[in-house]
């Protein structure tokens, strides 16, 4: 969860994913732990305006956006001082090219599964018991 934020508000995410059924997958492991969603852009910079217009307390992006890289993204998030600690999965990215731990950015190598999204999303909160919590009482 963001700094401030109260445990009790509804969370969101924001989707920015090319690939109509990795986004279906998405939205619904995210709906199944009451997250408002978010989707409709593939941009690199659809994604910046939307996450400056809406806070989201996640962020999941396709390795390569419509107009930009993920990483080339993930930069920008990171140096604005209100999602440098959003969570953010970067979707279809290579095997090996994994965040530091930490990092609060975590890759998810193809294939895109059920079971691996959720295993992202858990490792992208980590630091958040709150949704730790809400996470494991669903299965993938």
């Amino acid at each position: 969860m963001r700094e401030g934020s109260s445990s009790d508000r509804p969370r969101s995410a924001l989707v920015v994913v090319t690939d109509p059924a990795i986004r279906q997958l998405c939205r619904d492991m995210l709906g199944r732990v009451d997250f408002r969603v978010t989707n409709g852009v593939e941009s690199g910079t659809a994604a910046i305006v939307q996450t400056r217009e809406q806070h989201p307390d996640i962020i999941l992006l396709s390795q390569q956006l419509s107009d930009v890289p993920a990483r080339e993204a993930v930069k920008w998030l990171r140096s604005n001082r209100e999602s440098a600690a959003t969570p953010i999965i970067i979707l279809g990215g290579e095997a090996g090219s994994e965040a530091a731990p930490g990092s609060k950015t975590v890759v998810l190598p193809r294939p895109i599964t059920a079971a691996r999204l959720y295993d992202a999303l858990i490792q992208a909160f980590s630091s958040d018991p709150l949704m730790q919590g809400r996470l494991r009482q669903v299965t993938p």
